[in-house]
């Protein structure tokens, strides 16, 4: 908890900063993210996964306000979503906020990973496994893509269905609730995955 408040503190001047805007016009706010959210392998490894949550707090006019760090444990991918979330906030079009409320928090979500080839065959295997009504075999793999990423309303939407084809209603009912908390909290949930990196320099 204290390295992240530590580094809270060096990121609120960056957001409130006065970045310019960059001019293009964007149709959703995850436009912005999925076009320019970029970084450097050199620079992320040797880690091999982070996940940056962010809270946007959206004032009573449907702007954004502040802007808060929840998790996140790589300082160059910290500061990337940080970057492009300024980047939004000054290319804002009161259309980004959809059907969701004024004056209040939203959550931003950012996963960045390497080689993530073994998460998308596993995703494939999942969808396999669901079509086939092989709920036994899906269920793992569904636990850990939430351990992973628990912000991701898709899963707790396809677990909640593996539940139900086990009957275990209650724990279905659950996911769906959570699914449904998730898409009404989170603004945006974006990933970017980098492939080719076999192993860590001067190892």
């Amino acid at each position: 908890m204290k390295k992240a408040f530590l580094i809270f503190i060096v990121l609120c001047p960056f957001f409130t900063s006065f970045a310019q805007s960059d001019g293009e016009s964007y149709e959703s706010i995850e436009e912005v993210f999925r076009k320019n959210l970029k970084v450097k392998p050199s620079e992320f490894l040797p880690n091999k996964k982070d996940l940056v949550v962010l809270s946007l707090n959206i004032d009573s006019d449907g702007n954004p306000d502040s802007l808060y760090l929840i998790a996140g444990n790589t300082t160059v991918w910290i500061d990337e979503v940080v970057r492009v979330s300024n980047l939004a906030k000054d290319n804002w079009s009161e259309n980004y906020l959809g059907e969701r409320k004024k004056g209040q928090s939203y959550l931003v979500v950012c996963s960045l990973s390497l080689q993530e080839e073994d998460q998308k065959y596993d995703e494939d295997k999942v969808e396999r496994f669901l079509s086939k009504e092989k709920y036994a075999k899906a269920l793992p793999l569904l636990n850990d893509f939430i351990a992973n990423n628990p912000y991701r309303s898709d899963y707790y939407e396809k677990r909640s269905a593996v539940f139900r084809g086990l009957g275990e209603v209650e724990n279905a009912q659950r996911d769906f609730m959570t699914a449904k908390q998730i898409k009404n909290k989170v603004l945006v949930n974006t990933s970017v995955r980098i492939f080719g990196i076999t192993k860590v320099p001067g190892n």
